[in-house]
């Protein structure tokens, strides 16, 4: 695990913030074959056509998520529709659906720096407030700070996403990547309250999760991570089957927990530098846009001991098997 030092850099043209290398025809180069990859998709047979609704979601999320990014210092960069790929179960062969389902499990998209987009693969598309959800978080990961290397083909090697940081003996394994999951689903979590609950687009999912989290609090149980309520209607089933319901709920809740003691501790021990515990999340913030690590590691180091920012990136690292060297 290393870092690296971020300076002046030159205007976004795609999700890569820095390239590393100590050749300025190898950086120009790098940075030319992502800005393609980023301005040139392409829609394959295996995807589902966008609607225009969920073309009117993804434009009112790229707007407003550009305030979110640029409140913590980020570059915004605006995510066209050709680089948001929906897949369609029903266009996917077995063995191309086995492999999806074998390596993913549970993730419903992903962001992929090597190929300048996301893909939506298992998500519930007839719940437009958890599209709308989804889709903040991985634009969250399109925009946080990226840095590549040259590899041995020539072309990028992933350094960093956010906080995250690859690991130079084990290609698959992200230093503080469920850290950094964490981070990400916090700030779509802000988004969604700030932004999503006032969406006209979504009015009447923000209403159905309203009328639901009343409910169920009445008998007195928690629902702060829930994040939508559907009710579906089945016309050809029988009456006492016509109707299903599925509440869906905010994910990496683990890993937001250990996030938030961790937060809770350096304000509770620095409270004489901070006004509020939000100060310290601005911090974590700022580090997942910018890159700027140095003082979110000093922070931590200076809040628990010597070598814990180090064990806080083993203990949360992220083992990936999708994403390999192009």
């Amino acid at each position: 695990m290393g870092f690296e030092f971020v300076g002046e850099k030159a205007r976004r043209e795609s999700g890569i913030s820095k390239v590393v290398t100590e050749s300025a025809e190898d950086e120009a180069e790098i940075k030319a074959y992502y800005k393609n990859i980023f301005e040139n998709q392409e829609t394959e047979g295996f995807e589902k056509e966008k609607s225009e609704d969920d073309l009117r979601i993804i434009k009112a999320v790229n707007d407003k998520l550009k305030d979110l990014v640029e409140r913590y210092g980020g570059e915004f960069i605006d995510v066209k529709p050709q680089n948001i790929h929906i897949l369609d179960k029903e266009k996917l062969t077995p063995e191309q659906l086995a492999r999806i389902k074998k390596v993913k499990k549970e993730e419903t998209a992903v962001y992929s720096v090597n190929h300048q987009a996301i893909v939506f693969m298992f998500a519930d598309y007839d719940d437009r407030l958890k599209f709308a959800q989804i889709l903040a978080h991985e634009l969250l990961h399109f925009n946080s700070f990226q840095s590549i290397t040259k590899n041995q083909k020539g072309r990028g090697l992933t350094r960093r996403v956010g906080i995250g940081m690859g690991s130079r003996q084990d290609k698959n394994k992200e230093y503080f990547g469920m850290l950094n999951e964490a981070l990400t689903e916090e700030l779509a979590i802000r988004f969604d309250r700030e932004y999503l609950s006032h969406f006209p687009e979504l009015a009447k999912e923000i209403e159905e999760r309203k009328k639901h989290t009343e409910r169920i609090q009445e008998k007195g149980i928690n629902t702060e991570n829930i994040s939508s309520f559907i009710i579906k209607e089945h016309p050809q089933e029988k009456p006492e089957r016509r109707f299903s319901a599925t509440e869906s709920r905010f994910t990496y809740t683990k890993e937001r927990k250990k996030m938030n003691e961790t937060i809770n501790h350096i304000y509770k021990e620095n409270k004489e530098k901070f006004n509020t515990r939000e100060d310290v999340f601005e911090i974590f913030a700022k580090a997942f846009f910018t890159g700027r690590i140095l003082k979110l590691a000093h922070l931590i180091e200076n809040a628990y001991e010597k070598g814990a920012f180090r064990k806080l990136g083993e203990d949360m690292a992220k083992i990936h098997k999708l994403e390999q060297e192009k």
